[in-house]
């Protein structure tokens, strides 16, 4: 049986050069069990972000992202839609990223 919503994880993913703070007005009005924000500060793509959150992020879990954040919120819903219960996306592009953005730095 899944849990309900309100006992489900609240990950929540800010843009560049975002940390958890941006985030504490959001969770001083919600009332969830447990809240995780991660950074995005050593991945140099989507799908890197995203393959390193799902394998350190809990089963199942409610997912909002923020800029960058949703963009990588969006990758982590394609690659495991079945552990995301909920997916919130603020100020986000669903276009692919421009290759200059996913390639290594030089």
């Amino acid at each position: 049986m899944e849990k309900s919503h309100r006992t489900l994880p609240l990950v929540l993913i800010g843009g560049t050069l975002c940390n958890a703070r941006l985030w504490q007005p959001v969770l001083d009005q919600l009332n969830v069990s447990a809240a995780i924000c991660p950074e995005l500060t050593t991945d140099t793509s989507a799908v890197q972000a995203s393959q390193r959150l799902l394998a350190n992020l809990p089963p199942r879990f409610l997912l909002a992202g923020f800029s960058l954040g949703a963009i990588v919120a969006l990758q982590m819903a394609a690659d495991a839609p079945g552990r995301i219960a909920g997916l919130a996306l603020l100020s986000v592009n669903p276009l692919a990223d421009r290759p200059e953005n996913t390639a290594p730095p030089a």
